[in-house]
């Protein structure tokens, strides 16, 4: 799991990111991943999915999405990427909410027509815009618009346990770690983070910490020389015979054929 910072625009609290043919066809892809700043992505083109707090999306330009600060969320565009086209503009909320207070409550991920309407409209003024005022005026605008078209009372919020649960299972995925000495370290049953994960994140526990490993070894089997057997010890699997079975699950493919096919 990747956690992103804002890299703010001329001191201002924005990034702004352009999706066109120009840019790299990977930027299109988008893992799991989670920041504390709000991600609004304008499609103007093309078509593509998205995974956002356990609940799968499927867009279509003209659309947008709306991501709220601690959400662990993916995007994927589809091919041809060179026909998806749009902006991915995060804002950091912080300098705003004394002002905007009711946008603690959360967002419904996708916008109404309305709210696509006008971000299709302000977005692409940032940029151009370089003037710290009338950046400054286009954020305000755009915020005024997720207040008035966008708040969802019943947003659900990432869990602090789940976020430390990911810390935790990020930091000793290597080890022989297990569902109980996660909970322990969280402070929680393990039923009791299972079912917190299951809720939030669609998925058990266990089946995230094969995930993480999976990416891992997935990466090592493209870009090393290593072993199978020397992939699966260094990532946690406890035989080749789990990294096998767990490849082939995720991904239709033997590590052996998976290796080969960037050979």
């Amino acid at each position: 799991m990747i956690h992103q910072n804002i890299i703010n625009e001329n001191n201002l609290p924005y990034h702004l990111i352009i999706f066109d043919e120009h840019i790299d066809l990977d930027a299109h892809i988008y893992p799991k991943h989670y920041h504390h700043h709000l991600e609004i992505v304008v499609s103007t083109d093309g078509k593509g999915e998205a995974w956002i707090n356990g609940k799968q999306y499927f867009f279509e330009a003209p659309c947008v999405l709306i991501i709220d600060p601690l959400v662990i969320h993916s995007i994927h565009g589809f091919p041809p990427y060179q026909e998806n086209r749009g902006y991915c503009l995060q804002i950091d909320l912080d300098p705003f909410y004394p002002f905007f207070p009711e946008l603690k409550k959360g967002f419904h991920p996708k916008g109404n027509r309305e709210c696509i309407a006008l971000l299709q409209k302000e977005v692409p003024k940032l940029v151009d815009h370089k003037d710290p005022y009338q950046c400054m005026k286009i954020l305000i605008n755009i915020l005024h618009c997720l207040s008035d078209h966008c708040l969802n009372k019943e947003a659900i919020k990432q869990n602090d346990h789940i976020l430390k649960a990911i810390e935790y299972i990020e930091e000793h995925y290597l080890e022989e770690i297990n569902n109980q000495e996660i909970a322990d370290y969280i402070g929680l049953s393990v039923n009791h983070l299972n079912h917190l994960f299951s809720t939030t994140l669609n998925q058990s526990l266990h089946n995230y910490l094969m995930d993480i490993r999976m990416e891992h070894a997935v990466s090592d089997l493209k870009l090393t020389d290593l072993t199978i057997l020397e992939i699966a010890l260094k990532n946690g699997f406890s035989t080749q015979k789990s990294l096998i079975r767990e490849c082939k699950k995720r991904t239709g493919m033997t590590p052996s054929k998976l290796k080969s096919l960037d050979k």
